[in-house]
């Protein structure tokens, strides 16, 4: 069994998960739910599931501009200080 299901957890080396490890937190959401902190004090490693990137309209509609799923991470372009263009 691997050691995630997100596959970027999955590839790090054995030692290297497990120093990581008391830091992830196992978080279930409701479909169409807002990952909450996304990018300011939080990353997500998606193991099951899609997270879709939504940007705003200027008329308030929205698109979906990416979608990551158990092969990414989402919000590490906030942490380091950039929007996605």
């Amino acid at each position: 069994m691997s050691q995630s299901a997100n596959k970027l957890l999955a590839a790090l080396p054995p030692r290297e998960y497990q120093r990581l490890r008391p830091l992830l937190r196992t978080l279930h959401l409701p479909a169409e739910s807002a990952l909450p902190h996304c990018g300011q004090t939080r990353v997500y490693f998606p193991g099951t599931g899609l997270c879709s990137i939504i940007n705003k309209m200027a008329d308030g509609s929205g698109i979906e501009v990416a979608c990551i799923g158990s092969e990414g991470v989402v919000g590490l372009h906030w942490l380091a200080g950039e929007a996605p263009s």
